[in-house]
């Protein structure tokens, strides 16, 4: 079970594909839904498990909404991508149980984050 964020191109792109064709089930994610057309078509014609969702990694809401919608039709995220094609800074920070804390970072940008998952 896997979430990708920035999948509407590039390396979020190629990462959940890759991810789904290696029988991952993986959530596509990006900030707008109107980008997803490519990757659902190389989805239906290769039967891959993957579904894209929106997730905007600078907006707390969007973010507890997939979240919480992940968790509610999986119960629970194994692999998180977190591709973030920007300088924005990331930090999520709320009270959290040390078993639910996912660190990130990227090598290409200043971006760094604490995302805590619904228990």
């Amino acid at each position: 079970m896997a979430v990708v964020t920035g999948s509407s191109s590039g390396i979020g792109f190629k990462t959940s594909l890759l991810l789904a064709r290696k029988g991952v089930y993986t959530y596509a994610t990006m900030r707008n839904l109107s980008k997803s057309e490519e990757i659902l078509n190389y989805a239906k014609k290769e039967n891959l498990p993957l579904e894209t969702l929106v997730l905007d990694v600078i907006d707390a809401r969007s973010i507890s909404n997939a979240i919480q919608k992940i968790i509610n039709e999986r119960g629970r995220i194994d692999i998180l991508v977190l591709n973030v094609s920007s300088s924005f800074p990331i930090l999520f920070l709320t009270s959290c149980k040390p078993s639910s804390v996912i660190f990130s970072s990227s090598l290409l940008f200043e971006v760094t984050g604490i995302l805590c998952l619904p228990e």
